[in-house]
């Protein structure tokens, strides 16, 4: 498995750039997950059992319905918590925000780079970005890391 970041400014393309990068992948018979980091206050199952759950004192209550699943932790997960849970199901995982972690990304709009950032992004890098993560996901396989 491995991981590619994609932060920056609102508005500048980072989650359409995800979109088209999983039907690419997708294409190409990859498994792909994607990872949003918000700082809003969520809740997805207020009032419901799972929260219940979870307000009794256990550390997370899942749900698996027809068509989706959920798991849901009553703490914020840093993006490597959020990678070793991932790590077993997939091939790669697209992560939008966590402008600071430790995996290798790309800057979108006029925010300012940070550690590990490739390059920051214009619509002509698209190719460009799709063949960093293939090489990444080639290089991942051989090696068997977690990042």
């Amino acid at each position: 498995m491995v991981a590619f970041g994609f932060y920056g400014s609102s508005n500048s393309g980072k989650t359409q750039t995800i979109e088209r990068l999983i039907g690419a992948l997708k294409e190409r018979d990859y498994d792909v997950i994607a990872v949003k980091h918000t700082h809003l206050d969520v809740r997805i199952d207020e009032g419901k059992d799972t929260e219940r759950f979870r307000s009794s004192g256990a550390l997370c209550s899942a749900l698996s319905a027809k068509d989706q699943s959920f798991i849901v932790f009553e703490r914020s997960l840093g993006v490597e918590d959020l990678l070793r849970i991932l790590e077993p199901i997939c091939d790669v995982v697209l992560v939008e925000g966590f402008r600071d972690a430790r995996i290798k990304k790309f800057v979108f709009g006029d925010a300012e780079p940070t550690e590990g950032t490739l390059f920051r992004y214009s619509a002509e890098r698209f190719d460009d970005i799709l063949a960093i993560i293939e090489r990444g996901i080639s290089e991942a396989d051989r090696q068997d890391n977690l990042f």
